[in-house]
């Protein structure tokens, strides 16, 4: 696969870009000034995401580009499924907005401005694969009435791990936080990603139960589980794969917190 088919998600994100500008352009004068306020934030937040897409683009390296490209369909299936949601929010701000239902359309903009923030952050990472996987996963917790939170600081452009490796390491850390949580009061997953000084972290927090000292020092062992049988393989497999790529998995107590760990390679 070539580079360039990167380049297929610009399309997609600029005509998501001109329905919300369209949208907006209908609307405008009939809402209240904080109304406004929101619909241009979401039409300029949407245009920025075209920018940041194409300027992420071009910082990718060759060796990246054509890795990201890999799989050029799953690329463009997130992102037709990421408009296409988007499409469906914007008519109920339409219709919302058409009734004078001033109050809620501003709160349902508001929801939406924290998932376009979130988009944004992910075509920031540079990982094209990754950030699909998290919005996959993201989408799944919500499903389930998780309440998902996503921080992203700097960028993993240079991070030498294959995306594929670094795929089922979060994906693994990611199910079972979500597992975690299922009987929880409140059902909490907050993610952080952060380029260091001389690391590159991925830290995955949940609200669940927690772990005992004795479970920590099992909790990667293959088929050890609190789950019953044929579980326990995850945490196992992100364990090898992070260990195989020169990283180190850290896990803290209260909040349960695991730490996922690449040192930065010499220039």
């Amino acid at each position: 696969m070539k580079a360039r088919h990167v380049y297929l998600l610009i399309p997609l994100f600029l005509l998501q870009a001109l329905t919300v500008g369209a949208i907006v352009g209908t609307v405008f004068r009939t809402v209240d000034t904080a109304a406004q306020t929101r619909l241009w934030i979401l039409d300029f937040m949407a245009l920025a995401d075209v920018l940041v897409l194409l300027v992420t683009a071009r910082k990718l390296s060759r060796t990246e580009a054509e890795e990201a490209a890999a799989n050029p369909v799953q690329l463009y299936m997130a992102a037709r499924a990421q408009r296409h949601d988007v499409f469906n929010h914007l008519f109920v701000i339409r219709g919302l907005l058409q009734r004078s239902d001033f109050d809620r359309a501003i709160t349902y903009m508001d929801e939406l401005i924290t998932d376009f923030k979130e988009v944004s952050d992910l075509l920031t990472l540079g990982k094209p694969v990754v950030g699909a996987l998290i919005m996959n996963k993201a989408g799944q917790a919500r499903a389930q009435g998780i309440d998902f939170k996503l921080t992203v600081r700097g960028n993993l452009t240079g991070l030498v791990v294959k995306e594929t490796y670094l795929t089922k390491i979060l994906g693994n850390i990611l199910d079972n936080g979500m597992d975690a949580v299922q009987m929880a009061p409140e059902k909490k997953i907050e993610l952080k990603i952060s380029e260091e000084k001389n690391s590159y972290v991925f830290q995955v927090t949940d609200s669940g139960d927690g772990l005992t000292p004795r479970l920590r020092r099992h909790i990667f062992k293959p088929m050890f589980s609190t789950k019953g049988p044929g579980r326990g393989v995850g945490l196992a497999i992100a364990r090898q794969l992070t260990d195989m790529c020169g990283g180190t998995i850290e896990v803290r107590l209260n909040p349960t917190t695991f730490s996922i760990i690449f040192p930065k390679l010499p220039l």
